[in-house]
């Protein structure tokens, strides 16, 4: 609820998984937002899903159904599962997928790192092995989306 009316119906799963605006997205802890530009719908698909354009590619993910005109902004919601990350090598090369690692959060089996892209600040989730240890602050990242554990809801 939101100043008194009804915003979202659903279960835990469903509200969590698929929040119907960025309002309610922080009410159900997703840490990351990702500006995107609508650049059409997919051909075949049911009408819920859209492709955008994040991080200087084109991604095909899940959308609220009213989100369809070509070139509407929009907002990706994930949660820190929702991205991946690998290192890159250090050059000067401008690119979209290119990001730093800001800071690292320590969790048992994952480390959660707070990474800077040119899109603003993610936090990304990476498994840890037995021997893995969490990459320093200051790691040169390209960082890339699961298409179908983002969702696209109007900006």
């Amino acid at each position: 609820m939101r100043e008194g009316v009804i915003v979202q119906v659903g279960t835990p799963r469903q509200i969590y998984s698929r929040p119907a605006s960025a309002w309610v997205a922080t009410r159900v802890g997703v840490p990351n937002f990702l500006a995107a530009h609508v650049e059409g719908v997919p051909p075949g698909t049911d009408g819920h899903r859209v492709r955008v354009s994040a991080l200087g590619q084109q991604w095909d993910v899940p959308a609220v159904s009213d989100l369809r005109a070509v070139g509407e902004e929009c907002i990706l919601l994930g949660h820190p599962h929702a991205f991946r990350m690998k290192k890159a090598p250090e050059h000067e090369e401008v690119d979209p997928r290119r990001a730093r690692i800001l800071a690292t959060t320590f969790g048992g089996d994952h480390v959660d790192h707070d990474v800077e892209t040119n899109a603003g600040t993610l936090v990304i989730r990476r498994p840890l092995g037995p021997t893995d240890d969490p990459w320093p602050t200051g790691t040169s990242v390209e960082v890339a989306l699961v298409p179908e554990a983002v969702w696209a809801v109007s900006h």
